[in-house]
């Protein structure tokens, strides 16, 4: 197969995973680390094989101008090598305390992975704020940064509640025998649901000016820009609006808000953003 019939079958992997995760996660749930940590393993490889043959890292050595675009690209997609492996965790048991004790080793480690995945989200916008600037394209991008700057301390300090805190409280609640959440610590809950939806506002926020940039500068066209902008503003308000206007919400915005303040859903178009850095490479 040439580099460039690979290049394309690797770019459709890249591109249909995310849609492949939410997928698996939703209809089959929790499944046995016998079963998800193989498959995560073999996905986190074609992953890795993937992006390499994307970016033509085997002939970087003679493009390298080109590098620090490459090295970006990568860094926006590693995050999500580690977020695939919620394929096989399901969704949260926030409802049932006995469950999240017993699997409280996972919970915890996918709250160890999206600690890292913003770690990692953040230095790629820092590294791309960097060559924005050394192009001279400084106001689009010190906008993005700033929220960007914003958001990751509080998206990093809301994983410890859910990693730690709540894995307490849970152990606490099934020593208890409870089966709903004590009258005290509701108001704590309902506060991380909405530093939750400020940490999306400011990373859909910061994503879209960042894409300003990057049209402003020529390094991605026109239409891609425009579909990038118009997603995170799209995004944005489903995400702020109904922190602002209290529910009832009708369907699909209450089902869409609760999508995309997701811990991991901001940083997907950063992901997308990272595969055409790495095609342009």
């Amino acid at each position: 197969m040439s580099l460039k019939s690979r290049q394309f079958v690797s770019l459709i992997y890249l591109m249909a995973l995310p849609v492949i995760w939410s997928i698996v996660g939703l209809v089959f749930g929790y499944s046995s680390y016998k079963i998800y940590l193989p498959l995560w393993i073999l996905n986190v490889t074609l992953m890795i094989a993937c992006t390499w043959t994307i970016g033509k890292f085997n002939s970087i050595k003679d493009n390298q101008d080109k590098l620090p675009n490459a090295r970006i690209g990568a860094l926006f997609i590693i995050p999500f090598m580690l977020i695939s492996m919620f394929a096989g965790l399901g969704e949260p048991p926030f409802d049932n305390p006995s469950q999240w004790v017993s699997s409280a080793t996972e919970q915890r480690v996918r709250y160890y992975f999206l600690i890292v995945a913003g770690v990692l989200v953040a230095l790629a916008f820092t590294l791309l704020d960097h060559e924005l600037k050394k192009a001279d394209e400084k106001f689009y991008s010190t906008i993005g940064s700033l929220a960007i700057k914003l958001a990751i301390p509080i998206f990093l300090f809301n994983q410890t509640y859910f990693g730690f805190y709540y894995t307490r409280l849970s152990r606490l609640m099934e020593e208890a025998d409870m089966a709903k959440m004590p009258d005290w610590a509701i108001p704590l809950s309902s506060q991380y649901y909405y530093s939750d939806v400020i940490v999306s506002a400011l990373v859909y926020l910061g994503t879209a000016f960042f894409v300003a940039s990057l049209k402003r500068k020529g390094w991605f066209t026109k239409p891609a820009s425009n579909i990038y902008i118009a997603l995170c503003v799209f995004c944005l308000l489903v995400d702020f609006l109904p922190g602002i206007f209290p529910k009832p919400w009708i369907e699909p915005f209450s089902t869409l808000n609760f999508f995309v303040s997701i811990p991991a859903v901001p940083f997907l178009i950063s992901y997308y953003m990272g595969i055409n850095m790495l095609r342009k490479s």
